[in-house]
């Protein structure tokens, strides 16, 4: 982990998220325990049935992983399919968290082949204010393993069964 200042927040980043998921299993947390809880059936809709709290579709690229993720139960605050065209925003894809999520997504992403030294980076904000403190991103540093994470996410909530699948 380091920290570095990101718009004027101290910021922890964790470019090897294995390391960070076999912290969270050293400090007690039950992941089959919290697996077990995302088993569900569902079908994902249309992206354009994908509908964030303010009413606007949530982008094309990051719908199914956001519509999916919400669905287990871990609430997503924003999201970016990324951007690497535009000057100004994020080039890469990214979901955005409050803290107390932050174990429910490290849950979800145990034994994805996506966390390997570099592929994502999990970055806690430690300084701010208001609803900027505590926040929990995940930068996908390629678009691709928004699919892999998403076919993961299905498998695992699943539990091997043929189930739903992407529209």
């Amino acid at each position: 982990m380091k920290t570095e200042m990101i718009d004027g927040r101290e910021t922890a980043i964790y470019v090897d998220v294995k390391e960070l998921i076999e912290t969270a299993k050293k400090e007690g947390v039950d992941f089959e325990t919290e697996k077990s809880k995302f088993l569900t059936d569902f079908e994902i809709p249309s992206y354009e049935e994908i509908i964030n709290k303010l009413g606007y579709p949530v982008e094309k690229g990051i719908a199914n992983l956001v519509w999916i993720l919400n669905s287990m139960g871990i609430t997503t605050r924003q999201s970016c399919e990324g951007h690497p065209d535009r000057s100004v925003g994020n080039p890469r894809p990214n979901i955005e968290f409050t803290e107390k999520m932050a174990t429910k997504v490290l849950v979800a992403m145990d034994g994805w082949d996506g966390t390997g030294t570099g592929d994502v980076i999990f970055s806690r904000m430690l300084s701010g204010e208001g609803g900027e403190k505590n926040l929990v991103e995940i930068d996908f540093m390629q678009p691709i393993l928004i699919d892999s994470f998403t076919q993961f996410l299905i498998g695992l909530c699943s539990g091997g069964r043929k189930n739903g699948g992407l529209v």
